[in-house]
């Protein structure tokens, strides 16, 4: 009927400072049954009814060498230089190896990262078990989180590895469980929906620090960074200059410094990079369909994702080569749909807006592979999805065929996975990744997408 679980643990390790090696992190959880108080019993409506919560903290330590900044060797292929000029001095030098400082500045005043979080849920089960209800919310915060944080470059370093985060976490999960037929002549249709919904946020970073890039770069064109005050993480980079309507300016200008002006027509880039989306879906859900009939049994699930943005390497790419079906047209002028004309003033750097865009140009290479190529705006797309994940058919074969022998039970089945995609972003899965980490779910660079696989087998238990 109540169930207690108490827990504790104590980690010491090596890879951190020497007066930060030991931590320790408990944990409760309490679970009530309450339907076998005695008023709950012989009763239909809820045969089975849970409620449970619990407490945890979980420790965890930084990288390995990560508290004492050391020399490094350079490689064969570095030598020294200014910067700006290349030479052929390079290491080993006449056997003579080379050392210089790392670039990112290590503390050895580290501490272990801290998460605490805490869960309530109900588990409630109706009518024979024909409807199930499984809740639950959690909330979780993450402190001293370890990141390398930016320093300037008068310091001698690029980055300080250090405690330099506060994080939260939090969201609902939630699987309904239906079956709406269950026949006197054996056939069964149950329905199992699962849906969750997860905020990530990040409360705040070291003083001073407003941005930390946590993932892949793809390319250095686009990051995604533990952003402060933001959701977690977000992709960052150069965007569109756009209008109090929200619309893209288009450049007014037919002449710069008295020459041509070769991106007359064309968007605009923002001065500054911006946060330019979530990587986080705002939701997802699953649905998955079970049918039975006398040792046949169909099932189908779905899975649903709303929400969420993907920086496409992919499709920047195809642009760029002229290989994506919206280059094909490069002859024809147009104007750009919804947009609005206007310029920079060079000494503010305002916005000068002159109203709705009336300039006809051509999508050609200008267009495409320098202004297009060049704001990361361009590539991000919403990545919303419908997916046919998994379809299975078996056959479980007639118990009274293996009474009185050595095999108890044999079944066959068939699957396929993956089998169908419905989405609006271009050309390519939502779901492929080529970042590393933090970052992934925020990139895909000419990734390899995701497969459809067709399989079956034969389970034999003696």
């Amino acid at each position: 009927m109540l169930f207690l679980t108490v827990t504790g643990r104590n980690d010491v390790v090596s890879n951190m400072p020497s007066g930060n090696r030991s931590y320790f992190y408990p944990s409760v959880s309490l679970g009530f049954i309450f339907t076998e108080l005695e008023f709950m019993q012989d009763q239909q409506v809820l045969p089975f009814g849970k409620i449970r919560a619990s407490y945890s903290q979980m420790g965890q330590a930084g990288a390995l060498y990560a508290t004492r900044t050391l020399f490094t060797s350079k490689e064969e292929s570095e030598g020294l230089s200014s910067g700006f000029l290349d030479n052929e001095f390079a290491f080993p030098y006449q056997s003579y190896p080379a050392f210089t400082l790392q670039s990112t500045l290590l503390s050895d005043g580290l501490r272990p990262q801290n998460v605490t979080s805490y869960e309530i849920g109900a588990d409630l089960r109706f009518y024979q078990n024909r409807v199930g209800i499984d809740y639950s919310y959690y909330y979780v915060n993450a402190t001293d989180q370890i990141f390398s944080v930016p320093l300037a470059a008068s310091s001698g370093f690029r980055s300080e590895y250090r405690n330099a985060g506060e994080l939260e976490s939090k969201g609902h999960e939630v699987v309904l469980s239906i079956v709406p037929i269950r026949s006197s002549g054996g056939f069964e249709w149950e329905i199992l929906t699962n849906f969750s919904q997860n905020k990530n946020m990040v409360l705040e970073l070291a003083p001073g620090v407003e941005r930390a890039q946590t993932g892949y770069n793809n390319f250095t064109s686009v990051g995604a960074y533990a952003y402060s005050g933001h959701p977690y993480p977000v992709i960052f980079g150069s965007s569109y200059v756009r209008d109090d309507q929200n619309r893209i300016v288009v450049d007014s200008r037919e002449t710069v410094a008295g020459e041509p002006n070769p991106f007359y027509g064309m968007p605009l880039q923002g001065g500054e990079e911006i946060i330019l989306g979530k990587v986080n879906p705002d939701w997802d859900a699953s649905l998955t369909n079970i049918l039975r009939y006398k040792g046949f049994t169909f099932t189908a699930q779905l899975y649903y994702s709303k929400g969420g943005y993907l920086s496409s390497g992919l499709n920047r790419l195809l642009r760029n080569y002229g290989a994506a079906a919206e280059t094909e047209d490069r002859e024809t002028f147009q104007v750009l749909p919804n947009t609005a004309k206007g310029y920079l003033d060079p000494a503010t750097g305002d916005l000068v807006n002159e109203g709705d865009n009336d300039i006809e140009i051509q999508k050609n290479e200008d267009y495409w592979s320098t202004v297009e190529w060049n704001i990361t705006e361009s590539a991000i797309f919403d990545k919303t999805m419908l997916r046919l994940k998994e379809v299975v058919i078996s056959y479980d074969m007639p118990q009274s065929w293996f009474n009185n022998i050595f095999i108890s039970s044999i079944s066959i089945f068939a699957n396929g996975r993956n089998l169908a995609l419905w989405t609006d972003y271009p050309n390519f899965d939502p779901e492929s990744s080529t970042a590393e980490g933090n970052g992934i779910g925020a990139f895909e660079y000419v990734s390899l997408p995701n497969t459809k696989s067709f399989g079956g087998g034969l389970k034999i238990t003696f």
